[in-house]
Order: C-alpha cells, then structure tokens, then sequence
C-alpha cells in the first residue's frame, strides 16, 4: 500500500481525554502536483467494564486535481491502546501485488495474524490459521531483544496516540516501540526534542530488524502540542518528496 499508507493512521495524535465524539481533520499539499485530505473521528464504547475505542479513518489523495487514491481503515484499540483488530482498504486496487483489503488480528505476546483479500469496504474480522491465506507473524522473527507479554506492540493508530496518554518529555528520547504495520515489523527509536514551553519535536528512527519499508509509513518527525495534547503538524517522506500534513483547526473537533 505503499506511501500512500502513511497517510491513514500516522494523524491520530489528540487529545485521549477527548476520545469520545471526536473527529480530527487534516490537510496537506505539495506544490501544485499532490494534495489531500483526511479525516478521523473516534468513538468509545464499554463492554463488561472494560473500555475500547472503535477509530475510523478516511483519506483521499489528489494528482494533479485528480482523485487517485481513496483509503478507508477501521480498528479497534484497548483502553490501554494497545491494538485489538484493524482492517484497511484503499481504491484503486495497488499495482504491486498487494491485495485491496488487509486485516490484522493482535495477541498479548507479540504474535498477530494477517490476511490480505478482495473487498471495498473496511470490516473488522475476527481471523484463524484455518482460515484461507492467514498468516501468522512474530515480533521476535525479528528483535530478539523483545519480551513477549511485557513488551507492547503497537499499530500505527496506536503507536501516534501513545503521547497523549502517557506524556513525553526530553528524558524520554532513546524509549523503543514495536510496530505491526500490515506484514511489516518495526522497532521505532524516538528523539524527542524541546521547540518552546507548550511544543515538542518527536523524531522516529528505525532500530535494527526493522522491514525496510517501514520508512514510508512513519514520519520523519511530528509537531506536538502539550497543551492540547494533539498533533499540528507532520512531514511526511513520499515519492513527491517531504510532505507537510497540518491541522485543520476550523473543520476539527478537538
């Protein structure tokens, strides 16, 4: 899914005290050749006293004034963000082999199962090895550091809104997150770096083992607002060089 991922769940950085109704807008544009919008909204919802949170995603890029790619994704996080399920879906279909649609299913010990397939919609699917064309994968396939049960692995919806429950300082620069990005598997070293009293610089570098794609899902570095603990501004690599993505304070709903 390539670049254009980057763009569905790298923009969930908000406010996690506002979870419930919420819904984010941002917009970014690349001279005159590409553009695009995209759009977020969250719900929570509680089942047996535990609470989960249900994020719903839509992205549109524009070339040229044309509309090339739509990509909608859905997924479910727990309380503690960790992820639960989540699918992704993108018209038109990718050229490079991939299937439209992709879901993943996450275990507490750093497993999780995937499988790519033919759909227009997303739809959360609950997946099993008996299942056709279901794969399981290991976050230890590739860092043998990690420690399955006391090491969390992140989706990117989850990895992004990781500083607005458990707040980042400068002391904080050199904490490591794994990520289940599609069948990629990263380990993400952040850089956190002080701009002025309310702001912070995040810096993501990939650790050793990480797939080698995993670049063009994370940004090279994220804007964060402490005071209202959401996310003004991204720089994102694409095949149109660095994209700056910027919230859209007017259409949003913080």
């Amino acid at each position: 899914m390539k670049n254009i991922l980057i763009l569905t769940g790298l923009f969930l950085l908000f406010s996690f005290n506002a979870f419930a109704g919420q819904k984010l807008v941002y917009k970014f544009k690349k001279a005159l050749v590409a553009s695009g919008e995209l759009i977020y909204e969250i719900e929570k919802s509680t089942n047996n006293s535990e609470s989960f949170y249900t994020l719903k995603t839509s992205t549109k890029i524009n070339v040229f004034g044309r509309l090339v790619k739509s990509l909608n994704h859905v997924s479910i996080n727990n309380e503690d963000l960790t992820p639960i399920k989540n699918t992704y879906c993108q018209s038109p279909r990718p050229k490079n082999g991939d299937n439209s649609c992709a879901s993943l299913n996450f275990n507490s010990d750093g497993s999780f199962l995937f499988q790519g397939y033919e759909a227009k919609k997303p739809v959360i699917r609950e997946l099993s090895l008996n299942d056709s064309n279901v794969k399981e994968m290991n976050m230890l396939d590739n860092f043998s550091n990690f420690t399955p049960y006391a090491d969390q692995v992140h989706d990117i919806a989850s990895f992004f809104l990781y500083p607005s429950l458990f707040p980042l300082t400068e002391n904080d620069s050199g904490k490591k997150f794994y990520l289940s990005i599609l069948y990629l598997k990263g380990e993400m070293i952040l850089e956190v770096k002080r701009l002025n009293s309310t702001t912070l610089k995040l810096i993501f570098k990939a650790g050793k083992g990480t797939d080698s794609k995993i670049s063009e899902y994370v940004p090279k570095h994220a804007i964060f607002d402490e005071k209202q603990k959401v996310i003004t501004t991204l720089v994102l690599r694409t095949k149109y060089g660095e994209v700056k993505v910027k919230l859209d304070r007017k259409r949003s709903r913080l």
